[in-house]
């Protein structure tokens, strides 16, 4: 029952940064009516079925459901982000379609998505580590972090990289394929 309540604690993180955004966004100037946009915009509504869907997952008994509610978010979403990874709160997606987060991914507070990401094992159908990304990453368009490996706080994975080794220094930018350190992002 815990777990079920530690997901929702989560989902308040991320409404919370949905909101630091707007603000952002719009300079302070926030309206309601912005707030409800960035709230009801399909980002948004991808995390929050995602939290939903963890939440009910996190007891055994709604698995089933859990995992209903996981095809629905499939479908409309185009994601396949499984309820068992875990995810700290505050986590974003910028644009909600064609994102894959598998079964055993563990990620820290603040991640940021942006769409085609994938991060998951790097062989189907064999029992293999899945990647464990710590605070503030963020991982651009089409990325694939694959297979058992850890990335450090703080690290911008540039857009169509393929990460397969660890990155285990923080504040930097990883670009390429593999992957490689380009600079010091701070």
């Amino acid at each position: 029952m815990s777990g079920f309540f530690e997901e929702i604690k989560k989902l308040r993180k991320d409404c919370v940064m949905q909101l630091r955004g707007t603000r952002a966004q719009y300079k302070g100037k926030i309206t309601f009516f912005r707030f409800v946009s960035r709230v009801l915009s399909y980002e948004f509504l991808c995390v929050v079925m995602f939290r939903l869907t963890a939440a009910l997952y996190r007891l055994k008994l709604l698995r089933p459901v859990a995992l209903i509610f996981h095809q629905i978010n499939k479908i409309i979403f185009s994601s396949d982000l499984h309820p068992a990874a875990s995810i700290g709160g505050g986590f974003q997606i910028v644009h909600a379609f064609n994102n894959v987060i598998g079964a055993r991914v563990i990620c820290g507070e603040n991640l940021t998505l942006f769409n085609g990401v994938t991060l998951g094992k790097k062989v189907v159908g064999i029992e293999g580590g899945q990647p464990v990304l710590g605070c503030n990453v963020v991982v651009g368009t089409g990325a694939k972090v694959l297979g058992e490996i850890k990335i450090a706080d703080s690290v911008t994975i540039g857009a169509n990289s393929i990460v397969i080794n660890d990155i285990v220094e923080k504040n930097i930018v990883a670009v390429g394929i593999p992957a490689r350190v380009l600079s010091n992002s701070k």
